[in-house]
């Protein structure tokens, strides 16, 4: 089978009149029968309008009209298209744009889903993003694309939150189907009449995995829901954010890079920009309630200051969203810092200055060496005095506001 792209280009020249440069077998789903269909007619008028009789998507057929070689955009420089170009324009300034793929990843149960559905909770409801900028986009209406199916979890997290309803449009499988597959023709149609009908500002599709039939590793089906869904974003200026897993790390707690996710680096490659939850060790015992928000790629301008988020139950059992400044990883204490603050416990018990002689001494039972000590001194630096001269055989130590009290 022949790439999108390759099967619209081929089927221009064959309608042309040209040598196609591809077979029968390379075509699939409406190209194959367009590309029956031009062959039997034998002209081109006539495979016009045969085309145009039998070929219910009319999407399709303008993607081969604008393929002819006489409808082809001439070669123009730069300076010539630049009057033509829309600006680049954000969603949420900086992390979503509009008209353009974003990608949304992180492991297993951090939250991907949960933050997909806050933010499209927050456009509905006309609120403010996660760092406080306000929702400029007027459109309302929000599109979920749920392949895997969990229309369940969905309505109870929106009752949770008091979310307004009517303004969520689920795309669910079909009956007969496990999986919204948006490699397939049917598929795809269905959510470009969804977008047609609901004009959103947003569409998320959970997840890519779920809604790609062969998997995420398959380069040509990988290739084409991302170019599909590309061309949704640019078609309707709308804001596509698409969840995907990550690879299995070996440290949970690493900052999330755009190498961690699963399947081919087309993925990645094709999103604009690139957001990662990352779950941040705070304390030494190892939890996952806090989380960090990063755009880990973007080709848009500079990368935004990074987010905290936190998800908690409330009392009510429902799981909730809050989002501040990004936490400070824990880092346990060095040999050096552990004996600083010990020093400073000593000083305090004694209530006065002691002589570093005997800091040394009992020191050495904590188990801190001579040079350990005094290595915590120079990092203490002015929270410890000195009564005499450094090298003095009478200095002591003390806290600054043990002055005078020696």
């Amino acid at each position: 089978m022949a790439f999108y792209e390759e099967q619209v280009a081929a089927l221009a020249l064959l309608l042309a009149g040209e040598k196609c440069p591809l077979e029968r077998e390379d075509f699939v789903g409406t190209w194959l029968e367009c590309y029956d269909v031009i062959v039997k007619a034998g002209n081109f008028a006539e495979a016009k309008r045969r085309l145009e009789e039998t070929v219910e998507d009319q999407w399709r057929l303008w993607e081969i009209w604008n393929a002819l070689p006489e409808n082809r955009p001439p070669f123009l420089s730069l300076a010539e298209l630049a009057a033509d170009l829309p600006p680049i324009e954000f969603l949420w300034t900086g992390w979503v744009p509009l008209g353009l793929l974003s990608l949304l990843g992180a492991d297993p149960g951090v939250g991907k889903s949960l933050f997909a559905l806050d933010l499209a909770r927050r456009i509905i409801l006309g609120d403010v993003f996660p760092d406080g900028k306000p929702i400029e986009d007027e459109r309302r209406r929000c599109i979920y694309v749920d392949a895997e199916n969990t229309p369940q979890l969905l309505n109870e997290r929106a009752d949770a939150w008091r979310m307004p309803k009517d303004g969520l449009f689920l795309m669910l499988p079909e009956e007969d189907e496990m999986m919204c597959y948006l490699d397939r023709e049917e598929e795809q149609v269905r959510l470009l009449e969804m977008c047609r009908g609901l004009d959103p500002a947003l569409v998320v599709v959970d997840s890519l995995g779920a809604a790609s039939s062969r998997g995420e590793n398959a380069v040509e089906e990988v290739r084409e829901i991302l170019g599909f869904l590309n061309k949704v974003a640019a078609d309707f200026n709308t804001a596509v954010v698409l969840i995907h897993h990550l690879s299995k790390r070996n440290d949970p707690f690493a900052l999330v890079r755009l190498r961690d996710f699963r399947g081919s680096g087309h993925i990645g490659a094709m999103a604009r920009s690139v957001i990662g939850i990352s779950v941040v060790q705070t304390s030494e015992e190892a939890t996952d309630e806090a989380k960090r928000l990063d755009v880990v790629k973007t080709n848009l301008g500079l990368k935004p200051k990074a987010i905290g988020l936190e998800i908690s139950a409330g009392g009510d059992g429902a799981v909730r969203l809050a989002y501040g400044e990004p936490p400070i990883p824990y880092r346990a204490a060095t040999k050096v810092e552990q004996c600083a603050e010990w020093i400073v416990e000593v000083l305090e018990e004694a209530g006065g200055p002691i002589k570093v002689r005997e800091v040394v001494e009992m020191a050495r039972d904590e188990g801190f060496p001579r040079a350990t000590v005094f290595r915590a001194r120079k990092h203490l630096g002015e929270k410890i005095l000195n009564t005499e001269g450094r090298r003095s055989p009478n200095n002591q130590w003390m806290l600054p506001e043990q002055e005078g009290k020696g």
